[in-house]
């Protein structure tokens, strides 16, 4: 491991523990706000700890999961990092996260444009079953209807959501999860007037069962 040009020879074991607080090298390095460390040298110590790690160890897994290591690097905006662990470990995009959100929930919400159109390119195939799953909260939303909300979110994001739910049409979609009155709400107005224009008819969907009708 080299850190400030240092070459220093730990064990794995060392990368994976945490200290009295609970929290592993992994999490320290996320949580470093100091002004004297680039983002770029974050992300540089950051991807050697990883690499210090044997392939698919278990521990080193389940220290990830512990910290919930992928979930804080979507969130904090560092898709770069979180690339990185689904690379390493790509059944996380399973794993739930303490406040009750997907790997794709929290792409859909915090991702730029670009990074959760890589995700939805990337995986596919494991995450074409949670179209349809929503949070743990309050508002039980489902990714396409947490993407509209976002104001990174572009057209090709949202039909990209759209194709996961197979075999249902796009008008149904757009109106069983009111997408056309979350965008709106939003001040999405670039995805509202898309959703419009693609289904005419939800402008005369009222049915809003989270905030009643």
């Amino acid at each position: 491991l080299i850190i400030e040009g240092m070459l220093i020879d730990v064990g794995w074991w060392c990368v994976v523990g945490t200290n009295n607080d609970g929290l592993s090298p992994f999490r320290l390095v996320l949580l470093n706000q100091s002004s004297f460390i680039s983002a770029h040298h974050k992300n540089a110590v950051f991807v050697q700890l990883l690499q210090v790690i044997p392939a698919q160890n278990l521990p080193a897994k389940e220290c990830i999961v512990r910290n919930e290591i992928l979930h804080v690097c979507i969130r904090s905006g560092n898709p770069y990092l979180a690339f990185k662990i689904l690379d390493a470990y790509p059944d996380l995009v399973y794993l739930w996260s303490s406040e009750g959100t997907l790997p794709i929930h929290d792409f859909c919400q915090y991702g730029t444009s670009e990074s959760m159109e890589t995700f939805l390119h990337l995986f596919r195939d494991k995450i074409q079953m949670q179209a349809t799953v929503p949070t743990m909260l309050w508002t039980r939303f489902v990714p396409v209807q947490i993407a509209c909300r976002n104001p990174n979110t572009t057209i090709f994001s949202i039909l990209a959501l759209l194709n996961l739910h197979n075999g249902v049409s796009y008008d149904q979609v757009v109106d069983q999860y009111g997408l056309l009155h979350l965008a709106a709400a939003a001040s999405n107005i670039t995805i509202a007037r898309y959703l419009l224009a693609m289904v005419p008819t939800s402008l005369e969907y009222r049915k809003f069962e989270y905030f009643g009708s």
